[in-house]
């Protein structure tokens, strides 16, 4: 589980943010947050996964692969991120996600 202080306020996170990645699988927002840390917010809707234990399911191995290299002590560029999930991810098994995740932490 992510400690509460590496968690990004998703209803305080702002909404003319403009996207830095996005394609069929899940959007990726940043904004500055004047810290010395980067906090991680993970979003799926409800349309995309009707069942609460799935889509917390899928949101901590989201997080689980962004939080050893993003929210890492050494990297202190103080970012709030924000994952959306899109439909298509839900299909992926835990290997296709893990080397995804990795194509796409290039963009942040």
């Amino acid at each position: 589980m992510l400690p509460k202080k590496l968690r990004t306020p998703i209803r305080l996170f702002p909404k003319n943010t403009k996207s830095i990645f996005s394609d069929s699988n899940l959007v990726i927002k940043t904004h500055p947050n004047n810290l010395t840390y980067n906090r991680l917010g993970v979003l799926i809707s409800k349309q995309t996964l009707k069942n609460a234990a799935h889509r917390n399911k899928l949101k901590r191995k989201i997080i689980n692969l962004f939080k050893n290299s993003l929210l890492a002590p050494n990297n202190k560029t103080g970012k709030d991120l924000l994952i959306i999930l899109k439909a298509p991810i839900i299909k992926f098994t835990d290997a296709r996600l893990k080397d995804a995740f990795e194509k796409y932490e290039q963009f942040i």
